[in-house]
């Protein structure tokens, strides 16, 4: 008896998505981020959604501060309201999870920012969620 139960749990842990962002692996790439201590880095940021930019924007954080926001493509800067911080990334992935609504991340092994953010993923068919990739990370002032 004790057998099957012990199977059936090993079971059930084996089915689990590592990647969803439970308190866990959420907390865990987070303190990994803050762990780093970057204050002044870039990154590539590009969303898959229907809104107005799906472009790979190249963004500058200096301070903790958006400072640019360049679109790769059109080769001209953007609104930097239209881009965060990897804290701010954070911020929506825990106010996401607040609301009530389905967020799923998965986060750099190395450094815990988060690589891949799939927003309402329900909702995607009908124009109600999106994806959020950052890629190409890389800490210090440009």
């Amino acid at each position: 008896m004790r057998l099957l139960v012990l199977a059936a749990a090993v079971g059930v842990a084996a089915c689990a998505d590592s990647t969803a962002p439970t308190i866990h692996n959420l907390t865990a790439a987070k303190l990994r981020w803050a762990q780093r201590g970057f204050h002044d880095y870039t990154y590539t940021s590009q969303r898959s959604c229907f809104c107005l930019n799906v472009n790979p924007i190249r963004v500058t954080v200096v301070h903790d501060t958006v400072q640019t926001a360049f679109d790769l493509t059109a080769n001209a800067q953007v609104d930097r309201g239209s881009v965060s911080t990897i804290d701010g990334v954070f911020a929506s992935i825990d106010k996401s999870l607040d609301d009530n609504i389905p967020v799923d991340a998965e986060f750099d092994a190395r450094l815990g920012y988060p690589v891949k953010v799939t927003y309402n993923a329900p909702a995607i068919p009908v124009d109600g969620g999106g994806y959020l990739f950052i890629s190409n990370l890389r800490a210090g002032a440009p």
